[in-house]
């Protein structure tokens, strides 16, 4: 595409965010599309540098405002009554489609009135977020075999984007980012080590970012196995190896262990040496091959 072309398309795409910032459904789409087109490369390196200089917005909140407005489009096509802020949507982005109809159906059907539904209705109707013990607390660090196996076959870890002091004693990484630096502000490169955090709304960001980082070489990533939701589909598309542990993991916090979480887990490879991945993790349970 031209030069020309593109500073059209990216002028009529940055208009509708200027005046509404109208409703956010604009907003989300004109950022999706200026996202993947890659038309602010011209003048920005990044999505993030973008988001930011252009608009004084986190990369984040550009992604929640994305995640939003693709919400309403999925109910556009199901429902009669939508949702009338970017509030109630924001809970539903984590979910399927199936499941964000649903959720919102049956928010109509107890609350009759869009009006009324708040965020903390929506919340409540979907269920607290796949944490361990569902307790909402995400510093909760991988057991020492896990981060063993790993390292067995990264080599070395260069970064983990989402840890703190204490579980970077286990893990070991070169580099880490704790909540405090926001891993997702930061350039990520190299072998990656990564148990992000689990509540809704932060960890689809983390694994968007993961295979947007072309720097990155490897990465092994702990989540919970809910292959319902959007994010974890982005594994079946870009991860070369799953593991499903044959138990749940006992997770540590403050140097004690824990009892089994709520919900099982997956272990995630990326990269090229998925042989190794599969021989070291075959202990942990069942391999998957991810076909593309």
């Amino acid at each position: 595409m031209s030069t020309e072309l593109v500073n059209c398309e990216l002028l009529e795409l940055e208009t509708i965010i200027e005046n509404g910032l109208k409703t956010f459904v604009d907003v989300g789409i004109a950022l999706m599309k200026i996202k993947e087109k890659k038309l602010y490369r011209q003048e920005y390196g990044t999505f993030e540098e973008y988001c930011k200089e252009r608009w004084n917005i986190s990369r984040s909140r550009g992604y929640q405002l994305i995640e939003s407005a693709q919400t309403m489009g999925v109910l556009c096509t199901a429902v009669d009554i939508l949702p009338i802020n970017e509030k109630q949507t924001r809970p539903l982005s984590g979910l399927s489609p199936e499941k964000q109809v649903e959720v919102w159906q049956g928010l109509l059907k107890t609350h009759g009135d869009p009006d009324s539904i708040t965020e903390e209705d929506v919340k409540g109707a979907i269920g607290k977020p796949h944490v361990i013990n569902n307790s909402g607390d995400d510093e909760w660090y991988t057991p020492r075999d896990i981060i063993e196996a790993a390292r067995s076959v990264l080599g070395e870890i260069d970064l983990d984007p989402a840890s703190c002091d204490v579980a970077n004693k286990i893990v070991k990484a070169k580099k880490y980012y704790t909540v405090d630096e926001d891993g997702l502000t930061k350039e990520w490169k190299g072998r990656i080590w990564m148990n992000p955090p689990y509540s809704t709304g932060k960890i689809s960001l983390f694994i968007e970012k993961l295979f947007e980082s072309e720097d990155v070489t490897e990465a092994i990533i702990l989540v919970n196995n809910a292959t319902e939701t959007k994010w974890f589909g982005l594994f079946f598309k870009n991860a070369t190896k799953i593991c499903f542990p044959s138990s749940r993991i006992r997770f540590l916090k403050d140097n004690s262990e824990l009892g089994s979480p709520l919900q099982g887990n997956a272990i995630i490879y990326f990269g090229n040496n998925g042989d190794k991945f599969s021989s070291v993790f075959k202990q942990f349970g069942t391999i998957v091959t991810v076909e593309k």
